[in-house]
């Protein structure tokens, strides 16, 4: 798959209708709670919903950590990457503009998936730009790969960095 620059990238699509999915529950279930407890005089049921509410914004905050994402557009000399919002709600990752020369290498994490348990595997690429001390690491592709074509070695060739490559097994 070549690369031409300026490459745009928005790696925030996987997490951004699961974090809509949690606001919209957690509103639903705030609502439902003001509701028994305002309208009905139910404390112990608006007890209940605060509980699921707590679990919620748990889920929420554990999501956001681990699933940090960026969009912007690498050129051949910066990279610039805004961390993203859901409904006002800030995202995790990189924000401003990197010189490409603060960056090390081209990372390439190789894994094997599948979309669900009717398809065969297929192999996906997550390439990050891997920062050097100072500088984020900012995850700039995660798709799968067609054919045999390396996404990541391609971004690295473009922006004549090094490429380093790990395979992670699938985890099952």
């Amino acid at each position: 798959m070549p690369i031409t620059l300026p490459y745009v990238f928005d790696t925030r699509r996987g997490t951004r209708p699961v974090v809509q999915l949690v606001l919209a529950l957690l509103a639903v279930m705030v609502f439902a709670g003001l509701y028994m407890f305002a309208i009905r005089g139910d404390v112990v049921g608006a007890a209940g919903t605060l509980v699921i509410d707590a679990m919620l914004v748990a889920f929420g905050v554990v999501l956001l950590r681990f699933q940090p994402g960026a969009e912007g557009r690498i050129t051949r000399d910066a990279v610039e990457a805004r961390a993203g919002r859901v409904w006002g709600v800030p995202m995790p990752g990189p924000a401003g503009t990197f010189p490409i020369d603060r960056f090390r290498a081209v990372c390439v994490e190789r894994v094997l998936n599948s979309g669900n348990r009717t398809t065969s595997m297929h192999e996906a690429e997550r390439v990050t730009l891997a920062g050097r001390p100072g500088t984020p690491d900012v995850r700039v592709v995660s798709q799968r790969i067609a054919n045999g074509e390396s996404p990541g070695e391609a971004l690295a060739a473009a922006l004549g960095l090094p490429v380093e490559i790990t395979r992670t097994p699938r985890k099952l």
